[in-house]
């Protein structure tokens, strides 16, 4: 869903009137619209006045805007929002707009982009409706303008194969590759539209996918991570980071390496509780959240830097000792686990189950009264049992 908020408040610039600025705080993916002229099922650059319901540009409505500190101020409470215009009332504001710009500007390139998808709009729900004449003029300026009617213009705009060669100088070619297959799905569709003689507004194809264009075992870990296999996501981003059968892309290791690690991959949790637990005992409870249930599937990197049935790392004991000392009533059922999984994964005379238990000892006189009954009671528990 859209969400809009107060974003300042100020007066009309016609008619003096109070009113209140919105702006649009988060827009679902669900509630967006994309069709073959650009528009995306909101206005954007147009507002109507409340009070004497004339339409103009954001910018012109602008120069009523009050400071941000008048928000409060008892003269704009209650101040209606401004409103979008249909159609129509967009329509006429623009081509009395379009009287008083010059020609040829951006401006005028502006007006007759919003004019377009305006007159459109009557088309959206039935698209056999004829095309008025005067819808016909100004798309015939609107190409001019766009330059849609030299003999050797392109269909790629220069602005578009920036972007991709700016993300290919970074080497982000997973970035690149994306946004060409999604240029190359649009280019597919607009051309099935003129073989087939198609005059009217459609909506745009869906979104190429992530897997599009690579082979198809590049493409079946792509779907399959997506679908939440977090050892898929692991091996796209091996491939990723080698160069296997796509092209090497840290950026998009990286990335698919954290999915990886959302899905719970134990390789990919290992490798980020290990980072973790390299950056100091301020972060030993995140790797610690990562490395145990990776411990727990079996994973030989994540035992070893727990101390489970090898050698205690210096960090853990830091680490341990520190969530003693200062950590929150989560640390209480991250140490009883690491408790659990020292006994039941390590050898019998791991030192680990006696460094936790002062700890565990520590968090219960410090935050007793803030511990969930559970936790406290699992803790009382522990600390009562003689240690073995």
């Amino acid at each position: 869903m859209t969400l809009v908020i107060p974003e300042a408040v100020g007066h009309c610039p016609r008619c003096n009137g109070a009113v209140t600025f919105m702006s649009t705080a988060s827009l679902s993916k669900h509630d967006m619209q994309a069709w073959t002229d650009g528009w995306e099922g909101r206005e954007d650059g147009w507002v109507r006045c409340p009070h004497c319901e004339a339409t103009m540009t954001s910018t012109e409505m602008k120069k009523g805007r009050a400071p941000k500190s008048a928000i409060g101020d008892p003269q704009y409470a209650g101040a209606p929002a401004l409103a979008t215009p249909t159609a129509e009332q967009l329509k006429a504001a623009v081509l009395a707009h379009l009287e008083h710009v010059d020609k040829d500007s951006e401006e005028e390139g502006r007006a007759r982009l919003t004019l377009w998808r305006a007159m459109n709009h009557a088309r959206r729900e039935a698209p056999d409706a004829p095309a008025s004449a005067e819808d016909e003029r100004n798309l015939k300026r609107l190409g001019a303008l766009l330059g849609a009617f030299h003999p050797r213009a392109s269909a790629l705009p220069t602005k578009g194969i920036l972007r991709v060669e700016v993300l290919r100088e970074l080497g982000r070619f997973a970035a690149a590759k994306a946004a060409l297959r999604r240029a190359r799905a649009e280019l597919d569709h607009l051309e099935a539209l003129v073989d087939a003689g198609d005059r009217t507004v459609r909506h745009r194809p869906a979104a190429a996918e992530p897997w599009d264009g690579y082979a198809e075992e590049v493409a079946a870990d792509m779907r399959a991570a997506l679908a939440g296999d977090g050892e898929a996501a692991r091996r796209v981003s091996v491939r990723f980071e080698s160069g296997d059968g796509v092209p090497t892309d840290r950026e998009a290791a990286a990335e698919w390496m954290q999915r990886a690690t959302r899905a719970g991959s134990p390789v990919a949790l290992s490798k980020a509780g290990i980072a973790e637990l390299r950056s100091g005992d301020l972060h030993f409870g995140a790797a610690l959240a990562r490395l145990l249930p990776a411990a727990r599937a079996g994973d030989a990197d994540a035992l070893r830097a727990l101390g489970i049935g090898a050698e205690l790392p210096i960090e853990c004991a830091r680490g341990v000792a520190f969530l003693g000392e200062r950590g929150t009533p989560e640390s209480v059922k991250l140490l009883l686990d690491y408790l659990d999984a020292a006994r039941t994964l390590g050898k019998p005379r791991d030192p680990m189950p006696e460094l936790i238990r002062p700890a565990l000892v520590n968090l219960v006189e410090r935050l007793g009264p803030e511990l969930a009954e559970p936790d406290l009671k699992a803790c009382l528990k522990e600390l009562a049992t003689a240690p073995t």
